[in-house]
């Protein structure tokens, strides 16, 4: 289930992917765990409903999941580290995240586009597996360019107006 603006934009971006594309994310699964770390897009807990970690009790189900000492999950387009240590939750909004300092920690790196953290530029990570850190980086873009995209594809206009 899908707020509707959101699901425009799902089925908009589908038909622009070939038939390969569209194979390679249908066989995609939903957590996938690889050299040491996990990777899912919402929660753990009940990942096919990608519910999001807001909380402490949402980042806490999905801490009680992970296999693995680190997760780096999306959904909320809001970067963060959210760290478990001695049994507390720690939240992190910094820029760089030093993964040694809990026993477990879920990172988001934010979002390339679509930003909900009142910074509209890009937003990625470096994961630094020499010194276990994470970096978060911010990069400008032509947001004008991305709104005129937007509006010229017929897509809900509330993508564009995040942008502004």
């Amino acid at each position: 289930y899908f707020h509707a603006d959101a699901r425009d934009a799902v089925v908009w971006t589908a038909r622009q992917l070939s038939n390969e594309y569209l194979d390679f994310l249908k066989n995609m699964t939903l957590v996938e765990e690889l050299d040491g770390i996990t990777l899912v897009h919402g929660s753990l807990n009940h990942p096919e409903f990608f519910d999001y970690i807001r909380t402490a009790v949402d980042a806490q189900l999905s801490f009680d999941l992970l296999k693995t000492p680190i997760c780096f999950f999306g959904h909320t387009h809001i970067p963060l580290a959210i760290y478990l240590e001695k049994g507390d939750i720690h939240t992190d909004r910094g820029h760089i995240f030093d993964l040694k300092k809990a026993d477990k920690v879920l990172i988001n790196v934010g979002s390339v586009g679509q930003s909900r953290d009142w910074d509209l530029r890009s937003s990625c990570a470096i994961y630094d597996t020499n010194n276990m850190t994470v970096e978060i980086r911010r990069v400008k873009y032509n947001i004008n360019s991305a709104v005129e995209k937007i509006y010229s594809a017929g897509l809900p206009a509330v993508n564009a107006l995040r942008l502004m």
